[in-house]
């Protein structure tokens, strides 16, 4: 019985000596959800373009890696990015787009987050205005 209190005790100092287990995960910037939706048709020219990421994010390390580009021709609309609500959202700026008329919204590879950590692959979601 003596022994087997010995043993139980060097078990329990064995593994409190080790701490807190613990488990880092380190997961990629990506792209959770943008508004208006991939593939979005009658969209309001004047709505703005929402991208939000599972990473908080700085309008100003995203300026020039986020676009928002008519389709046909590449020719970029977007005036600017500033912060949405959320800290891990952003807006993409403009005047207001052409009535019937397809659209990119591009983030770009090597996007930035506020932790520095990049985007990885290029994310492209169309939308098309109303007429």
């Amino acid at each position: 019985m003596y022994n087997k209190a010995l043993v139980a005790l060097g078990v329990a100092l064995a593994v409190s000596a080790c701490g807190e287990p613990t488990l880092e995960v380190n997961v990629a910037l990506a792209v959770v959800n943008v508004s208006p939706h991939d593939g979005a048709t009658e969209v309001d020219p004047q709505v703005k373009p929402v991208v939000c990421f599972n990473r908080d994010m700085d309008a100003a390390l995203a300026d020039g890696s986020l676009a928002l580009e008519i389709e046909a021709g590449g020719t970029e609309v977007g005036q600017g990015i500033s912060q949405a609500g959320s800290p891990r959202c952003l807006v993409v700026e403009h005047a207001g787009l052409e009535s019937d008329t397809a659209y990119l919204v591009r983030a770009k590879e090597g996007l930035t987050a506020a932790d520095g950590s990049a985007l990885a692959v290029e994310i492209v979601s169309r939308l098309r205005t109303r007429r």
